[in-house]
């Protein structure tokens, strides 16, 4: 399968919505259900934040031969000083364990690396996310802090890309 990432449009948002309030999703992402109103807030200030930098933002996944839906992926930064950015991405529950998490950390640590002000990547996954602690894992990210916030358990991972 060959997979292509695009950045999200206002278009995008209903498949957006349906799938972070997929209820596995919310499981691996130790979120709440949230609203339609809730997610179309978020989802206006991540189409606002896309304008920012053309190459960082929040990119929808998809299998380049028929365009169909795999998920969402996002390389941002804090603000335009930082030196390090954040990898996330959330597939579809019926593409999980087929390698399209390791796909895309990939295109996305390609991405950061043209970036040459950027010196770190790094993640955050829920300690019971095993899936995709080995996909950061295999791609070079190192288990850096276990935070507990909320009562939630998490993990960052980084990884250096320029000294």
């Amino acid at each position: 399968m060959n997979i292509s990432l695009r950045k999200i449009t206002n278009a995008d948002f209903k498949e957006y919505f349906q799938l972070i309030n997929n209820k596995h999703v919310i499981t691996m992402l130790n979120e709440e259900y949230k609203s339609w109103h809730q997610l179309k807030k978020e989802y206006i200030q991540r189409l606002i934040n896309n304008n920012i930098d053309k190459d960082l933002g929040t990119f929808r996944i998809s299998d380049t031969e028929n365009d169909s839906l795999l998920g969402f992926a996002k390389l941002e930064a804090e603000s335009s000083k930082s030196v390090e950015l954040e990898v996330g991405y959330i597939i579809l529950p019926m593409y999980w364990n087929k390698g399209i998490a390791n796909i895309v950390c990939k295109k996305l640590i390609e991405i950061a690396k043209e970036k040459t002000k950027i010196h770190n990547l790094y993640a955050f996954v829920i300690t019971k996310n095993v899936a995709s602690k080995r996909v950061l894992l295999k791609n070079g990210f190192k288990n850096k802090q276990s935070i507990n916030e909320n009562g939630k358990d998490e993990e960052r991972f980084e990884l250096q890309l320029h000294p």
